[in-house]
Formats: C-alpha cells, structure tokens, sequence
C-alpha cells in the first residue's frame, strides 16, 4: 500500500474509534456498540480488500455493512435515543467512513450501493435537526434540517438512476419541503389580522373572531394593552390594604375609543348633587361589568342605559337618577368595605348589585372539581401551520380520552354558606 493508502486508511479508523467511542458514552445497547465496531471492521477490511484474492468481497462487505447498520437502528430505537443531537455527530463520522469506502469500490453499481447507505446517515443527521428544531422551537436547526434534506434529494437524484416511481417520490418530497414551509409563512403572516380600534368589534369576543382562535388571541393582546393604559390614567392608590385603589376623581381619558370621564366622587359619568331633593335614586354597585369597559364611540355603560329606559319607557311622576357605582377589579367585599362612606351618604333610595367573576374565588368551596389530566397546552413551533395542527390533533385525543370525568365532593355544597353569602348578608 502506498503512503496514500496508509494515510486513508488511519484516518477511516480514527472515524470509526471516534463513532464508537460516542455510542459507548450514551450508555447504549451492547448491540448498538456491536453493531458500530463491526461495521468499522468491515469498512478497514474492505480498504484493504484490493490486495486480497477473493472476488466477492465487496459484494459480501456491503450486505455485512448493511446487517450491521440495521443492528445498529434497531439499538438506538430500543433505547430511545434515536433522536439524540449527540448522534448527529456520530451520523457525520460514519458517513465520512462510508464514503472513503466508496470512493475505493469497482463499478457503478457497487458504488450506488455504498452512496445509498451514506445517503441513510446523512438522512438520519439532517432528521435529528429537523426534530430537535420542532421540538424546542429553534428555528434554525429546523429550516437548517429543511435545506439539508433538500440537499440531499437532489444529491440522490444526480446520484442515481431513478425510476418512474422513484421520480415521482422524490419529485412530491421536494414539493413538499418547499411549498410547507412557504404555506406556514404565509399562513403566520395573515393568521394574526391586525387589530384596529375600528375592526375590534369583530375580534373580541370569540364568538365574533368566528372561532378564529389567532384573531381572538391578537385582540385579547390589544384589549390588555388598552387596559394597562386605563390603569395607568385612572386608578390611584387608597393607602390601606383593602380596597387598595380607586378611580381618581375628575379623570378624563379613553378606553380604545370610547371617552370615559370620572366625577369629583370618584365615580363614572356626571356630576352628582350633594342634595338629591325629590330625585329618586339609584346606585348600581359592582365591578367592571357594571362600570363598563365601553370600546367603541357610543358604547354606554349599563347603569347609563338603564337611567335612559327609565325615563323614556316609565314616565315616572318623580325624576330617576342611576348611579354607575362600579369600579373595574372590585369584589363584593371591596364593594361592602366602601359602602359606609361613599355608597350610604349618598342616600340612595335602591342599590342594584351586579357582582360575579372577581368573587369566584370566594364560593371555590361550592364548587365540583374534575379530576383528570390537564388539557395539553399550545407548543411554539417553528412552523405554526404544523403547530396548530399538532395542538388539534392533542386536543382531540384529550377530548377522546376524558371524556367521562370524575369528580371530587365539594367541601361545602351550599352557597349559602359562602363568604359571598356572607358579603351579601
């Protein structure tokens, strides 16, 4: 052998040591380490195989190369490591020994035969990409991986002869990894619709994204976002624990687009009289609901709506005034806490209270709590078109497997004995 020869021929072993080292590290299968030393052994004696007799060498070198490369697959699926970012390393070293055998092989054929498991290897590397990209949303790797496999279709169309068939395979493989990708884009693109002020009436309930769930989500971004703005304009602090803000007295401002003014009491609307006279009053006591978290222009609060019915539907003899006493965030017990000096002087005649969803916490006790796994929960993926598929696929086989739920006994089954019942009382 020449120096050349010698040279390649320690470098193919160094390969192999360094391929089996890895797989020794990961704890595998002894067969998987099996499987790797011997497919080493076949690939130094088959460099060496020019010097020696036998005719069907490489014939039989290739079918013992693939045996062993089989062993190896199945090692690695046993063990659950096949999508291990370790093996792709031991993917490329492989593939490197493979080729500086093939490159030494006689023939067309002979050579096609060894590039087919070259191409395998390399297949496996730019999976464990793909995968792992998916996985834990590195975007990179994935459209890394995307590219690699396009590489490599295109490698094994100038490698080898393909049929009618194997066109065709290889042809809708390439459409496939080309147009996916393009169908996510744009699919990202137009499935978060911008929410304007004046398209948000048609975004934020989910009924009207008419179950659009990425129009929805973008419109509960927005809908917080103007939140976190009224907060900043109109709450201020109490200084005590409970109630620990209220809405600041003669504020002005807006929510999206409907203007929303606080009186000198601190309430939301007009001025109201120290002296009621012969007005009959109302007080509507409760929390965002009824303070009215309006968007558009015209929208108007309950308590506003409700003073305007009154006065054009009854005709009543005596003049009705409806106070809106709701203040966003508020429950029941910060409501009861502010009764005795900012609800009572000002004498109200009826007080309505609409109270609910920031006093769930307190009736928790009345409530039949199901047993079961939690719902799976949306996974970020590179490809969102294969994400939200992903998400429905889970969310079916959920719905699927729960659907006959168990149920824990309340602690306490009568709402009656509630610190909401309490409140109330």
């Amino acid at each position: 052998m020449s120096g050349r020869e010698w040279a390649a021929l320690l470098l193919q072993t160094l390969l192999i040591a360094c391929a089996v080292v890895a797989v020794v590290s990961l704890q595998t299968e002894r067969s998987a380490v099996a499987g790797m030393t011997l497919l080493g052994i076949i690939l130094v004696a088959l460099q060496v195989a020019p010097r020696l007799p036998w005719p069907r060498i490489w014939p039989a070198g290739w079918a013992f190369a693939s045996g062993f490369n089989m062993l190896v697959w199945l090692s690695l699926l046993l063990t659950t490591l096949l999508f291990d970012p370790f093996f792709g390393a031991v993917a490329v070293l492989i593939s490197a020994a493979l080729l500086m055998t093939s490159r030494r092989t006689a023939g067309a054929s002979r050579n096609a035969r060894w590039k087919i498991l070259i191409l395998v290897w390399l297949g496996y590397l730019n999976l464990i990409w793909l995968v792992t990209g998916y996985d834990q949303n590195l975007r990179g790797a994935f459209y890394g991986g995307l590219l690699s496999i396009l590489a490599l279709l295109v490698l094994c169309r100038l490698w080898f002869r393909l049929g009618p068939i194997g066109l065709q395979i290889v042809n809708t493989l390439l459409l496939l990894l080309v147009g996916l990708p393009t169908a996510g884009l744009i699919y990202e693109v137009h499935g978060k619709p911008e929410i304007r002020p004046e398209t948000f009436r048609n975004y934020y309930s989910f009924e009207k994204a008419k179950g659009n769930p990425a129009a929805f989500a973008r419109a509960q971004e927005y809908y917080m976002h103007w939140w976190v703005i009224f907060q900043e304009r109109f709450f201020e602090p109490t200084g005590q624990a409970s109630p620990s803000f209220r809405l600041r007295p003669n504020s002005r401002g807006y929510f999206v687009q409907c203007p929303v003014s606080i009186n000198s009491k601190g309430f939301r609307g007009r001025e109201i009289a120290g002296e009621k006279g012969d007005i009959y009053r109302i007080v509507a006591l409760g929390e965002s609901t009824t303070f009215g978290m309006t968007c558009e222009p015209d929208d108007k609060p309950w308590p506003e709506l409700l003073e305007q019915m009154i006065r054009e539907r009854l005709k009543t003899r005596r003049p009705v005034e409806v106070i809106n006493a709701g203040t966003p965030a508020y429950s029941i017990c910060d409501n009861l806490l502010i009764l005795p000096a900012r609800i009572l002087p000002l004498k109200p005649d009826m007080i309505i209270s609409y109270h609910g969803a920031n006093g769930f916490c307190l009736i928790d006790q009345t409530l039949v709590w199901p047993v079961g796994a939690a719902p799976p929960p949306y996974q970020e993926r590179p490809l969102k078109l294969a994400a939200d598929f992903e998400y429905r696929l889970k969310v079916r086989h959920f719905m699927n497997r729960e659907r006959k739920l168990f149920h824990t006994s309340p602690a306490c089954a009568n709402p009656l004995q509630t610190k909401y019942a309490d409140a109330y009382r």
